[in-house]
């Protein structure tokens, strides 16, 4: 008899507080069951850095929202933490930050299908709709 098959992680689009200025930070938020690891870009123009930590985001005082994006097989982790750290930080676009990170990874594994593609246009809008500056 196979092993019984472990639940997919989900894939979540986090949202905080600012941390400096008036865009919201988000980040990536893999949850397995096991454990919680956080995939963001920390700083500022031009001086971006990837940055990931186990943690739950929800213990942040700064947490606002959390998105499921979609779930990853066990299978797809490697391909998922491959495709994380392929993503390139840019430093030369003055207007590129952690929300464009966010969302250029997330479409990037919906175009190799680690995350289903109707997952994520269930959510899609939602997202987008805190995209940009807090005014």
């Amino acid at each position: 008899m196979p092993p019984p098959k472990s639940s997919p992680a989900k894939l979540n689009v986090v949202m905080y507080k600012p941390r400096q200025g008036n865009y919201d930070h988000w980040a990536l938020h893999l949850e397995d069951g096991h454990s919680n690891i956080i995939y963001e870009v920390v700083g500022q123009h031009p001086n971006f850095e990837k940055h990931s930590v186990k943690a739950r985001p929800q213990n942040s005082i700064n947490f606002k929202h959390s998105f499921q994006v979609g779930e990853i097989n066990a299978d797809d982790i490697p391909s998922f933490t491959d495709e994380v750290s392929k993503a390139k930080v840019d430093n030369t676009t003055v207007h590129w930050n952690c929300q464009d990170y966010v969302i250029e990874i997330v479409e990037k594994l919906v175009e190799e299908c680690i995350i289903d593609e109707d997952d994520y246009k269930k959510v899609e809008r939602q997202i987008k709709r805190h995209f940009g500056a807090r005014v």
